[in-house]
């Protein structure tokens, strides 16, 4: 059985690219000093992907807390700073390629923003 750590490696290396250990320090010192870490990028006009990794007060697995928005969210309990880290660049490589791929979950369809009236 591969080990999540290792899973995370190569799911990395093969889509995303390696985390930038400028990008590393920046959000070290930021939790560090306050507990947590945000971000947020435009990547599309008045589209926004809002980063946040935060302490969590827990320890263990749930020390850090991890949660990468715009429309799709995604969330995660990590146990150490760097593996919060890896999770993170994850999502927000997948945010933008769901959005090229699907569309936005909020949408009926990727050619209709409405649903038909007799949707549930």
């Amino acid at each position: 059985m591969i080990k999540l750590g290792r899973l995370l490696l190569r799911i990395r290396a093969r889509l995303v690219g390696a985390l930038s250990p400028g990008k590393f320090d920046e959000v070290r010192q930021a939790v560090d000093r306050d507990g947590r870490w945000e971000e947020h990028v435009e990547w599309r006009i008045s589209t926004v992907t809002s980063t946040l990794i935060e302490r969590t007060g827990e320890r263990g697995y749930r020390k850090y807390h991890v949660r990468v928005e715009c429309d799709y969210v995604f969330e995660a309990h990590c146990p150490t700073l760097a593996r919060a880290c890896e999770v993170a660049h994850i999502y927000e490589y997948l945010v933008p390629r769901l959005w090229q791929e699907f569309g936005w979950p909020s949408w009926a369809s990727r050619s209709k923003l409405d649903a038909d009236s007799d949707a549930v």
